[in-house]
């Protein structure tokens, strides 16, 4: 059942001037899962001026899209993610899409004055939870976009979009009940960045989950994975009743709850295993968002990049190559093109198969796998889990894996560095962060002697748009190979081992003074 909403509002507290939008009946409203799929119709006009700054040349979309990521930040779990306009929406109806486009009138509703820049018009069930909700611009304004001071002659789409978004996850207008705190859901409010009101407002409506919310990992694809044709999305998910995976906008049920008893440390059963199979050819050329949902609520994103033929099904092509000498001398790998899976793969290997060079790495790194835990220290309580042991370019091992207590970090790897002092070396970095401009790589180090200890970390290299890493400045002995991070010895911290009852290592920096 949709019903269009009525406008009527709740105050919650003389210490909380936002309001909530609410049924007729007083019900507060909110979104069930907490995510929104906005419907982008308000166009590709060129920023000719360049006075945006976070748009080129899809003004309008990408400025809402800039819009949703303000709300997403503030870190809770509602999530906005945004979407092509699809043909058969129809804004002013509950059609199932949230559209966000222009229009003259608001959907005729003569209510809403001259003085009205843009409107939301949301539909709930009529027991408190949001079904739909679409956005009109007033197509006869002057719109712009920039930073700055408001200028009354031409219009700011962006703030005005921040403030629209914010009544589509749930929030009214709080100076329309006589509070005068500063808010960007003010209805009058000229503001360019949410408040301490409006994201109080946000963390009101969806209030982030406790210590013991779901756990998972997005194992395949790994970190930075390039894709084409057909292929599988894994991992697995501690006690979910539903899981999904996201890519650009669409969701694919997963199935779920196959045996990984290898999860059984961290879920206290086996049966978390998920899988979802999908042509990456229909996501089209670039890079993608991968979102990893347990119930609605997202547990893992990163990002994965597709190539293509150019088309979503190649067919009626053939043929088969042979890589000579291919991976070792006298071994000959063939190779052909199989159309069930879009893709090349491995038919036959003939001639010497040598051993594998690097196979003591893969038994090293094989002691890591599991979930780890710094005791103290700067970064005391951080938890990561190294889940799948994949391989750089050139074949070296390495193990990949999520960074658990802090949803900002996108991936995390390690290898085994033949190097002295280094037996081990392990890397990860925050997102890179289209608003502050930058995001951030850190890096450690530890031997897999028994008790494996951590043996120094280092902070603050400056992650690159295209995930690579800068080596910190200062210092040395610090380079910057590819994906590969070497640094040199810095001060210790103690590691928690795999055991049970998590036994702490007290360790001592080499050649320095214990740990104070």
């Amino acid at each position: 059942m949709f019903l269009m909403l009525a406008l009527s509002w709740v105050w919650l507290s003389e210490s909380q001037a936002y309001v909530r939008m609410t049924t007729e009946a007083g019900t507060p409203l909110q979104w069930t899962p907490p995510t929104v799929t906005l419907d982008l119709r308000v166009g590709c006009e060129a920023d000719g001026n360049n006075d945006s700054p976070w748009s080129r040349t899809c003004l309008w979309n990408e400025t809402v899209q800039d819009a949703a990521r303000r709300w997403n930040a503030v870190g809770t779990p509602f999530r906005f993610t945004t979407a092509p306009a699809n043909p058969a929406a129809k804004p002013c109806t509950p059609d199932g899409f949230n559209s966000v486009g222009w229009m003259a009138d608001f959907c005729g509703d003569e209510s809403l004055g001259p003085d009205t820049l843009a409107a939301t018009m949301p539909w709930h069930d009529g027991r408190g939870r949001l079904l739909e909700a679409d956005v009109i611009f007033k197509n006869t304004e002057p719109w712009d976009v920039y930073t700055g001071p408001w200028r009354y002659s031409v219009l700011d789409f962006h703030r005005v979009a921040i403030h629209e978004l914010g009544h589509v996850l749930g929030l009214g207008h709080p100076d329309d009940h006589g509070q005068t705190v500063p808010a960007v859901m003010n209805s009058r409010s000229v503001l360019e960045s949410l408040t301490s009101d409006d994201r109080a407002g946000i963390q009101a409506i969806y209030p982030q989950q406790t210590a013991t919310a779901t756990k998972g990992s997005l194992e395949n694809p790994g970190a930075n994975a390039t894709k084409t044709g057909i292929g599988i999305i894994s991992g697995w998910v501690c006690d979910a009743s539903r899981v999904e995976v996201e890519v650009k906008g669409s969701r694919f049920a997963a199935a779920y709850g196959t045996d990984r008893g290898d999860t059984r440390s961290v879920c206290g059963d086996a049966d978390n295993g998920f899988v979802v199979l999908v042509n990456w050819n229909i996501f089209g050329v670039g890079t993608h968002r991968i979102r990893l949902l347990a119930d609605g609520r997202e547990l893992v994103s990163r990002s994965v990049t597709v190539k293509t033929f150019g088309t979503e099904t190649l067919t009626g092509q053939r043929g088969r190559w042979t890589l000579e000498d291919w991976p070792t001398a006298g071994t000959d790998t063939i190779i052909g093109w199989t159309e069930g899976l879009q893709n090349i793969e491995i038919v036959d290997i003939q001639g010497a198969q040598q051993t594998d060079p690097f196979a003591g790495h893969r038994a090293e790194l094989q002691k890591l796998l599991g979930t780890w835990r710094i005791s103290y220290g700067p970064n005391a309580d951080d938890t990561w889990t190294f889940s799948t042991i994949g391989a750089f370019a050139d074949g070296q091992p390495r193990l990949e894996g999520t960074f658990d207590s802090n949803n900002r970090i996108d991936w995390v790897i390690a290898w085994v560095d033949d190097s002295a002092p280094y037996t081990y070396v392990a890397l990860y970095y925050d997102i890179y962060d289209d608003e502050s401009g930058y995001g951030t790589c850190e890096y450690f180090w530890f031997d897999l002697s028994a008790p494996i200890r951590i043996q120094g970390q280092a902070f603050g290299a400056v992650l690159n748009r295209d995930d690579t890493c800068e080596p910190i400045s200062g210092g040395a002995g610090q380079w910057v190979t590819g994906e590969r991070i070497r640094a040199y010895q810095g001060t210790a911290l103690p590691l928690q081992d795999k055991a049970s009852g998590w036994v702490v290592h007290d360790l001592a920096p080499l050649g320095g003074a214990p740990w104070e």
